[in-house]
């Protein structure tokens, strides 16, 4: 079966294209597709072990299963913030 991969951005510089096209047993899951990435792409492993799979727009489980045509999307969840007790610095 084949799906289409949208990649985060740290994802597609290592890859070169924020698409892919992947073309994967019957029955693979996001972990399979994931287990697939790492192998075409080792260095983007650190962004695959927090990336966050969405199927047709949805949050899904590692577990869920793939379909033919599924569109994946893999994005890095965003930190920021400040630092716990620190108080916000305003300009004058």
């Amino acid at each position: 079966m084949q799906v289409s991969v949208r990649l985060s951005p740290a994802m597609g510089r290592i890859a070169g294209t924020p698409y892919l096209q992947v073309e994967l047993p019957d029955g693979t899951t996001v972990t399979g597709l994931l287990d697939h990435l790492r192998r075409s792409y080792p260095d983007m492993a650190p962004h695959l072990q927090t990336a966050v799979a969405l199927i047709d727009g949805r949050v899904v489980e590692p577990s869920a299963p793939l379909a033919h045509g599924a569109q994946v999307a893999l994005l890095q969840p965003m930190a920021g913030g400040m630092a716990a007790g620190a108080a916000p610095r305003l300009r004058r």
